[in-house]
């Protein structure tokens, strides 16, 4: 994050010769940039700017009871657990942000996840992480508007394997009041399963 805003900072330094936006513009009204350089400036002004992408993140922005099921391995009857997240737009609508509590295994169990989307990339980005790991749960995807669901993968560091594990996510659009967050993976046979599945009710 720190490299991305500094190579942004750089390259508005560098096209407009200010320290500052605001003073560029002063010293270089748009009318009077060349070419090359209104198309940078829109360029930025698209990155920058939260557009209908973001717009399906409003869907899960509220208070939610959560019902847990996970699965350890294949064919196993699944752990359940109870919780409660909070999901609300941050950065000016360009990122969703869930605080999440509840209990997993008998252990207090908190995790905070961000979900947001690349105008340049295009194509949703999500990073999860808790209080029972030290690493960041990472994946990309896109939105179905048909099926109203956003379909990503991504890896994760699996203490089971000792190593990095794939997975794919499901999250569904049921209603407005009803949305479901479910996780695959795979056996060592490479074979995929349901190891999570997540049903959100708004308060």
């Amino acid at each position: 994050m720190k490299a991305r805003l500094l190579t942004i900072f750089l390259t508005i330094m560098m096209i407009l010769g200010s320290s500052s936006l605001g003073l560029a513009e002063e010293q270089m009204p748009m009318g009077e940039m060349d070419a090359a350089q209104k198309k940078i400036m829109e360029q930025m002004q698209a990155y920058s700017t939260p557009n209908e992408h973001h717009d399906v993140l409003k869907k899960m922005v509220g208070s939610w009871d959560a019902e847990v099921k996970y699965w350890m391995a294949p064919g196993g009857e699944p752990h359940t657990s109870q919780g409660t997240g909070e999901l609300e737009l941050i950065m000016g609508g360009r990122f969703l942000q869930q605080t999440f509590k509840g209990d997993a295994m008998g252990q207090v169990f908190e995790g905070m996840g961000i979900l947001g989307y690349d105008n340049i990339r295009q194509e949703y980005q999500n990073i999860w992480f808790d209080n029972m790991s030290t690493g960041l749960m990472m994946s990309t995807g896109q939105y179905n508007s048909e099926g109203q669901m956003i379909k990503e993968e991504g890896m994760l560091s699996c203490p089971l394997t000792n190593g990095e594990r794939w997975f794919r996510s499901v999250t569904t659009f049921v209603d407005e009041n009803t949305f479901t967050y479910e996780t695959f993976m795979k056996d060592e046979n490479g074979n995929e399963f349901q190891s999570m599945i997540i049903n959100y009710t708004r308060k």
